[in-house]
């Protein structure tokens, strides 16, 4: 195909009664073959296979003499040309030669590829063949892999022959595109913890970056684990849509019934088709909560104005946090009722030798019941 010439102002066409002269012929036949026609179009058909024709078109107005001619160069048998993924990181490129292989010429083939988003640097794979043919005469099939390629990346492959000796240089004769698979992401980025509370927490994160991410992200594994009790590791899947921070580029993941003052270490991977990718990882230790009773209470010592009560501390896992103190209640029943506090160190009451600890209390009356009430007191 072809477009009409344009006369002697830009914007001026040649009117009807045009003419052309389509002259062609093939690289090593220097017979031309000519055809006239009134459109700009031409089929061609029967041609020799994996050649290479030279065509020269010239117009003409009202059987006048033809004018200058166009000349291009095309190839046939370029469907021939295969792209064909081998894994995320390589491409094979297959094609037939033109059937210059067997004549006394060498033919150089460029293969130029580069990346249509990413990787848009444009590499080229140059080789030569002379006479090379198999045993039935006709030239062999090549493949050439490309490697060192990106992930999931569109490459547009181009494919050119120079032949110095038949005066081609440079021809363009095939365009593919392939595209390399899916691998495992990187890992997501800049993870911060917000909204803390005694049992729940939201991690922040930033996703892999676009040219890390070596796919399309379907959704993220959150895996998360009590350091201190409660050790069961939890596993959840979390869309992309549902993550995703409203009105910034961050994303969020919140998690609940979680322990309370316990260090949580969380970790978060980014899913797409080639499966999890690399873990980004956080820790993160939810606030104190009131902590439970304290165990096991028992009188000794007892005298006429005094005793001691022994306790256990409440357990590692009920203690919410960090015991600093007790605070001990004791009020008489029967007479002198009124009600006294005492605020004791965790230090000041440890029982020699044992788990337990101990408070005293003197100054009593005599012959009275005693109501004590012991708290352990924390951060929160």
């Amino acid at each position: 195909t072809w477009t009409a010439p344009v006369g002697i102002y830009p914007t001026e066409v040649f009117p009807a009664g045009l003419q052309y002269q389509v002259t062609y012929r093939t690289l090593q036949n220097l017979s031309d073959v000519q055809t006239q026609t009134t459109n700009e179009t031409i089929l061609q058909i029967n041609l020799s296979q994996n050649d290479v024709y030279i065509y020269s078109i010239a117009a003409s107005i009202f059987n006048s003499n033809f004018g200058q001619t166009a000349v291009s160069t095309f190839a046939t048998g370029t469907e021939d040309t295969t792209a064909t993924t081998i894994n995320s990181t390589a491409i094979t490129v297959s094609f037939r030669q033109l059937q210059y292989c067997s004549a006394d010429v060498t033919v150089q083939y460029d293969l130029a590829y580069a990346g249509v988003e990413l990787d848009t640097t444009v590499r080229n794979v140059v080789f030569n063949i002379t006479n090379q043919t198999t045993s039935g005469g006709s030239c062999e099939p090549q493949s050439v892999d490309l490697t060192g390629l990106e992930e999931y990346v569109n490459y547009m492959i181009s494919l050119s022959v120079t032949i110095t000796e038949l005066g081609v240089n440079d021809l363009l004769i095939a365009e593919v595109m392939n595209e390399t698979f899916q691998a495992v992401s990187a890992a997501p980025q800049n993870l911060t913890s917000e909204n803390i509370t005694s049992t729940s927490f939201c991690v922040t994160f930033i996703p892999p970056t676009n040219n890390t991410q070596n796919g399309q992200i379907t959704s993220y594994t959150v895996t998360y684990q009590g350091e201190l009790f409660n050790t069961t590791e939890y596993n959840t899947n979390v869309s992309v849509s549902s993550v995703v921070y409203p009105l910034t580029e961050s994303s969020i993941v919140c998690l609940s019934d979680l322990e309370e003052y316990n260090n949580y270490d969380v970790s978060i991977r980014a899913n797409n088709g080639a499966g999890e990718g690399d873990a980004a990882t956080i820790t993160v230790r939810t606030l104190q909560a009131v902590s439970t009773e304290p165990l096991s209470l028992a009188s000794e010592n007892i005298t006429s104005i005094s005793f001691c009560v022994t306790f256990d501390p409440p357990s590692n896992i009920t203690q919410n946090g960090q015991i600093t103190s007790y605070t001990v209640t004791y009020q008489g029943e029967l007479f002198n009722t009124t009600e006294y506090n005492t605020n004791v160190s965790v230090s000041s009451v440890v029982y020699p030798l044992t788990e337990s600890s101990i408070v005293c209390l003197s100054d009593l009356e005599e012959y009275n019941n005693y109501d004590v009430s012991i708290r352990a007191n924390n951060g929160a």
